[in-house]
Parts: C-alpha cells; structure tokens; sequence
C-alpha cells in the first residue's frame, strides 16, 4: 500500500517526518496523514521519491525495486566513501 511504502521510503533515507516535509515542501501533518492513508497518492510523491532516494515508480504504484542506487546518506553514515 502506498502509504506503507512512503513510511518504508522515509525510514530507509533515515528521515524524520518533519525532515522529510521540509525537503519536499510538505508540512509534518500532511507526511503522518500519508503514512497512515488518508491517501492513495500524492503530487508530491516524485519530489519524496527523489529525497529518499528510492524509484518514483515504487513509491506510486509499488512496481518495481524500490532502491535504484545506494542511499548517499546511508554511505555517508555507514563510513564508505566511493571517490
């Protein structure tokens, strides 16, 4: 469901709701109501999508992987540095 993969998205980019909202111009109210399903899409779901760094496909519809490329702030985190 779409609102469980918002919640995964955001738990994957080690984001808060509050954080997350204000990469993508959302307010923490609107990202609780997501994840809990007040909704089954959003117009913003490209601009979460692109913050979590996870497939704008997978995030809309569920098809697909849904990590295209490694989280650059979990390389960060994790200590591995790609130079």
């Amino acid at each position: 469901m779409y609102k469980d993969r918002i919640r995964a998205a955001r738990a994957y980019a080690h984001l808060s709701q509050m954080e997350l909202a204000r990469m993508v111009g959302m307010n923490q109210t609107s990202i609780s109501e997501l994840e809990r399903g007040y909704s089954a899409s959003s117009r913003h779901t490209a601009a979460i999508a692109r913050a979590c760094g996870v497939s704008e496909i997978w995030l809309e519809r569920g098809e697909g992987q849904m990590v295209l490329r490694e989280n650059p702030r979990a390389i960060v985190e994790s200590g591995k540095h790609t130079y």
